[in-house]
């Protein structure tokens, strides 16, 4: 496994260009699997593990306790992941950041004139107070991609004005 030094990005601080200014900056939020399938696991493996160990045997009693320990580890890294995400707007690009590295970036100008099914693919995940939508962004021609988790309709609304022409 390599190490991969990533640009920094702490507006206003580092990581902006020249001229560029930051429109919206948004933090990622929770996907509905992620908080159903990490609250659930651990209070299921407290009736899993005992009930699987009486029934079917110690041995798959601690295959079963095995499998549970590596979900739940799956869905806290997952967790602290996409809380540690952030994604902003800027005049010229659209960034995704982790920590305080980039992640992806996406120059704004690939947008333009484009329809917006050709470059946002929109889910709707849950609501709660308001819909939230997990929103793939996605640039064919330069491979790159953005996913954002957990984003209001407002957010949505000015990724599909991406597409037009800006003065």
């Amino acid at each position: 496994m390599t190490y991969v030094e990533r640009e920094r990005f702490n507006p206003p601080e580092y990581g902006l260009k020249t001229d560029e200014q930051v429109i919206w900056h948004e933090k990622a939020g929770t996907p509905f699997l992620t908080m159903f399938c990490g609250g659930c696991l651990p209070l299921a493996s407290v009736f899993v593990i005992p009930i699987s160990a009486i029934v079917l045997g110690e041995r798959w009693g601690i295959g079963i306790s095995i499998l549970l320990l590596a979900g739940i580890i799956y869905y806290l890294a997952r967790f602290i992941n996409i809380r540690r995400t952030s994604y902003y707007l800027t005049n010229q690009r659209i960034i995704e950041v982790r920590g305080a590295g980039i992640i992806e970036a996406i120059p704004r100008s690939v947008f333009i004139d484009k329809k917006t099914n050709e470059f946002l693919k929109i889910s709707e995940d849950h609501e709660d107070a308001g819909t939230w939508y997990n929103i793939l962004i996605y640039d064919i021609d330069t491979e790159k991609m953005i996913k954002l988790h957990c984003v209001d309709e407002d957010v949505l609304e000015s990724l599909r004005a991406l597409s037009e022409k800006r003065d």
